[in-house]
């Protein structure tokens, strides 16, 4: 299982934007195939501070998520609501050891 957090740091007058694009990234994206989990959550205290927080079955899954024309149109159009680059965080889940 792979998740990915992903930080988006939104110009404080393209927030609207920002989520109107993230909403239908969403949508779209909740529907791929090995999708478990693709969420945006704000950070507390920070306002303009918003992260995916995402969960693929696997890497492969992931990748085709990346590689769709939705993502990078939707990619390219958050581009000018975004104040800086954002960060991008892969993890691989680590199952129970006993």
């Amino acid at each position: 299982m792979i998740k990915v957090i992903a930080y988006n740091y939104v110009k404080k007058d393209q927030q609207a934007t920002f989520l109107t694009k993230a909403n239908q990234l969403i949508e779209h994206t909740q529907k791929e195939k090995g999708c478990m989990h693709y969420s945006l959550n704000k950070v507390i205290g920070e306002e303009s501070t918003y992260v995916f927080i995402e969960t693929w079955e696997t890497e492969d899954d992931l990748k085709a998520h990346l590689s769709t024309k939705v993502f990078k149109d939707l990619c390219q159009a958050f581009s000018g609501a975004l104040a800086k680059k954002g960060q991008i965080i892969k993890l691989e889940e680590i199952e129970k050891h006993e």
